[in-house]
Formats: C-alpha cells, sequence, structure tokens
C-alpha cells in the first residue's frame, strides 16, 4: 500500500538500477554520495517487498570514484546472485572497471574488492560498462576503452567462481581504420551465446555520424556471425 524507501542517506542517491532474478527476488543498485565520494550500493527485497538486507543496503564499493560518474550495470543470473559493473580510479587514478558477484545472502563471491576486469596501465577512459548472464551459468561484461583518439570495445566472460575464460585482458574489438567504436549492450542468447549491441562512429568530432551494430559470439568468444551486423 505504501512506496518502498530504498534509501534515506544524506547526499547525491543517483542513477539507481532494477533486475529480478529467476526465484523473483528483486536487486537495486545506486550510486551514494553520502560522505563525499560515489559509492557503490545493493538492496535486495523478495517477493512481497521486504527488505532482504540492512536498512540502506549493503555497501559494494568506497573505492575512489571520479568526482563524477558515467553508466554502469546491475543484472542477475541464473543462481539468483547480483552482477554489479563500474568504473572506478581505485588504481592510482586510471580508470579501470570491476565485476562483483553479490549472492542473495549479501556474500561477496568474488571477494570483498571484486575483480578487475580491465588494469590497463595507460591512460586510457573506460566508461559504462554492462554485464549479462549466460544461460548456462556465466557472467560476460562488456566495456569502451578511449585511448588517444581511438575507441574499442571489449568483452570478458567469468565463471561463477571468477576465473577469467577470454584470456586474462578479454577480448578487444578494433574498428576500421576511421571509425570507432562505443557503448556495448549485452543480452543472453540460447545456452551459453551473448549477443553484443554497440555503436560504431564513421568518424570523428561529436557529430560524426553513428550507426548500431551487433554481433553474436559463442562460449568460447568466437564470432557467430560471418560479419558484424549495421
Amino acid at each position: 500500500a505504501f512506496n518502498n524507501q530504498i534509501t534515506s542517506l544524506s547526499g547525491d542517491q543517483t542513477l539507481s538500477k532494477v533486475a529480478t532474478a529467476p526465484n523473483g527476488l528483486t536487486y537495486i543498485s545506486w550510486f551514494s554520495n553520502e560522505a563525499g565520494n560515489y559509492n557503490v550500493r545493493l538492496q535486495c527485497f523478495d517477493v512481497n517487498g521486504n527488505e532482504m538486507w540492512e536498512q540502506g543496503g549493503i555497501l559494494i564499493s568506497d573505492n575512489t570514484s571520479m568526482s563524477w560518474i558515467t553508466d554502469y550495470d546491475l543484472s542477475v543470473d541464473t543462481d539468483n546472485c547480483a552482477l554489479v559493473t563500474f568504473m572506478d580510479i581505485r588504481n592510482g587514478g586510471n580508470t579501470d572497471i570491476f565485476g562483483y558477484r553479490i549472492s542473495p545472502e549479501g556474500e561477496f563471491l568474488w571477494g570483498a574488492d571484486g575483480i578487475c576486469l580491465s588494469g590497463n596501465p595507460e591512460d586510457d577512459f573506460e566508461p559504462s560498462p554492462k554485464v549479462t548472464y549466460t544461460n548456462d551459468g556465466y557472467s560476460v561484461f562488456g566495456w569502451q576503452r578511449s585511448l588517444g583518439d581511438v575507441s574499442t570495445i571489449f568483452l570478458q566472460k567469468l565463471a561463477p567462481g571468477g576465473d577469467l575464460m577470454w584470456g586474462e585482458n578479454g577480448i578487444e574489438l578494433i574498428p576500421p581504420t576511421g571509425k570507432n567504436y562505443e557503448r556495448s549492450y549485452l543480452i543472453p542468447c540460447l545456452d551459453a551465446d551473448v549477443i553484443m549491441v554497440w555503436i560504431r562512429v564513421d568518424g570523428t568530432g561529436m557529430y560524426a555520424p553513428r550507426n548500431i551494430v551487433a554481433q553474436r559470439f559463442d562460449a568460447n568468444g568466437v564470432e557467430v556471425w560471418s560479419e558484424i551486423v549495421s
């Protein structure tokens, strides 16, 4: 009969995401700036809207963030666990991508600091990561990496235990000369495949033409379709 207040913490509480697990649990994540840093928080609700964890949710990360935020992502896997991915600058000021897997009981299944998915030493920019599940129990992450005037897209697959399945650095999709790749989106496909949709920028500058493209990847990260679909 009443709306649920997700948080009453002070400071900026923003950019909420919601994902419902197969068993009916609902996770809600958001950025919380109650102490001068954009922390990441997560709350879990049962099917009747009851909070499963402490009021205000659990703190996923209070590692150093930038003074402004990009998009991030929240999903669930086939074991009803939450998958959270975001960017921060905990590693000496470089923007890196991190992934967390949280159980329905609030356990940090990939460790208290999650798993670093990028960790590139160069002065690059890696915004707006995305995550989805596969129907056979894995998770797949995608993110943009901009270095100089070139932007590429990365993918990485993680086992339920956190093992990196597609090499230490994942799979990099490099655009044709004179073009750039931006902003990936991921959805599951059949048992083990995923489809990634992203933006191809045909040229440089803010007003360069942008097109939506897609590719399907199998369990080993191999491109299924003969060519990228636009």
